[in-house]
């Protein structure tokens, strides 16, 4: 279950935790969380607007690419 929320500003938050059975390619898994198009997150993403973080401990790195 994702962790959706917009601040005052009207941008989207989603935070989520993903099980092995749920991964795929970023830019689909994002797609189907949010409810945005694909092209959508696809320029979000272009633009720095994906992050993600691998376990408790990772470093957050951010996701430019949809692949």
């Amino acid at each position: 279950m994702a962790n959706r929320t917009r601040d005052p500003e009207g941008r989207l938050s989603l935070e989520t935790v993903l099980s092995p059975e749920q991964a795929g390619r970023a830019a689909d898994v994002l797609a189907a969380l949010s409810g945005l198009s694909k092209s959508a997150v696809k320029d979000a993403m272009a633009k720095g607007a994906a992050w993600w973080r691998r376990g408790d401990r990772g470093p957050t790195v951010r996701l430019r690419r949809a692949t």
